[in-house]
């Protein structure tokens, strides 16, 4: 003897809803929903009397500052229907079947409208707690408003002979395609803007011309800054090195054969960047400052010997790691240089000053992006 439909339907509600309200736990063997997906009467693995479904919908979120301006929202959150906790009943007819994936659906289209409301805060005042309340008051109305469309379903297929309740459904099927269908798409645009990189090494130069006959090569510590914006880049390179003077020399006082000395080598710089995969090959020209000094000075030490001069170069960086944060992107590298002065105008010690450094740096570039809701076209007339 044939269940009655009032009862099969009604038995759903207390398994539905307490499934549905069940908000983040993990449930194996499940089915995530996306609009086309079809159940199928052996997607139903529990052994059960009565039709039992189980649907979730399961959410997480967190928060990113965007500097003193508020909160941006990070959720995720998905529909899934776990195969193990539902049963199509004792009969498995074809409403009982129907009306799974109708529930489903719902679920699904309920999902979609939270993140059509997500998209639509933007910017979330700076207060934590006040955020987190939004957001969870958010799928707190979902899950009424879930609730309250099952027991209208419930109700209307209750009211109804088992030869109309084909018209309930498909009304009902109807509003699922006409919601889904005039839902927004949400896309999310990414600017990237300026970059800061810092950058930490070793470095040796190679001196020529007269400097080579005074000074002996240097052995530097490398450090500086990149600064970033798209395909530009401004380059504040310095390297702090040790050597000795080679012969007598009169700069400001008396220089000693074999003093130790340090040089100090700074470039200031412009690039472009040619990314190519995890390579970027940057060209760059600009100014750099070449200074010689005795290691171990007093005050009133005046020697020095400094020159002014151009100098071209170029850069290869090798990203080996990069995160992509919500605000900003970060590339973990390493970069070799090669920078060449052709002459360094040190007055009377001229001569050309060919470096080469290995470093290991980091790059923050920040990151802007801003959510647009995409609806539909409406059809004329």
């Amino acid at each position: 003897m044939a269940r009655k439909p009032t009862k099969t339907f009604l038995s759903v509600i207390l398994t539905l809803s307490t499934l549905v309200n069940s908000s983040g736990q993990t449930v194996p063997d499940t089915l995530r929903w996306r609009e086309g997906i079809q159940l199928q009467a052996d997607d139903f693995h529990k052994k059960s009397a009565k039709l039992e479904l189980g649907i979730f919908h399961q959410y997480s979120y967190g928060f990113d500052q965007v500097g003193f301006k508020g909160f941006m929202p990070r959720v995720q959150n998905y529909v899934v229907f776990s195969r193990k906790k539902s049963s199509l009943g004792e009969y498995a007819t074809r409403d009982e079947l129907r009306f799974s994936q109708l529930m489903f659906d719902l679920a699904g289209l309920q999902e979609r409208k939270v993140r059509v409301e997500i998209a639509e805060l933007n910017l979330l005042p700076l207060n934590l707690e006040a955020a987190r309340q939004t957001i969870e008051q958010l799928f707190s109305r979902a899950e009424e408003d879930m609730d309250k469309k099952e027991e209208t379903l419930v109700k209307e297929l209750s009211e109804v002979s088992e030869f109309q309740r084909d018209v309930v459904f498909q009304r009902w099927e109807k509003y699922v395609r006409d919601e889904l269908k005039a839902m927004p798409t949400i896309k999310i645009t990414r600017t990237e803007g300026f970059g800061l990189g810092v950058f930490f090494g070793a470095a040796t130069s190679l001196l020529n011309g007269k400097t080579s006959d005074y000074f002996t090569n240097p052995t530097a510590v490398n450090f500086g800054f990149d600064f970033d914006f798209k395909r530009h880049r401004v380059i504040l390179d310095s390297r702090l090195g040790f050597n000795r003077t080679k012969a007598e020399l009169q700069a400001r006082g008396d220089w000693e054969t074999g003093l130790k000395t340090s040089h100090a080598n700074i470039e200031f710089a412009y690039g472009y960047l040619f990314p190519v995969k995890d390579w970027i090959l940057i060209p760059y020209a600009g100014l750099a400052i070449n200074e010689f000094t005795p290691r171990k000075n007093d005050k009133n030490d005046k020697r020095k010997v400094v020159g002014y001069a151009p100098v071209v170069g170029f850069e290869f960086n090798h990203l080996f790691f990069r995160q992509d944060l919500h605000t900003a992107k970060q590339s973990f590298l390493y970069k070799i240089k090669l920078s060449y002065c052709p002459n360094n105008f040190i007055k009377n010690y001229s001569g050309g000053v060919f470096s080469l450094g290995a470093s290991i740096g980091i790059q923050s570039t920040a990151i802007k992006r801003k959510t647009i809701l995409v609806y539909p076209e409406k059809k004329q007339g």
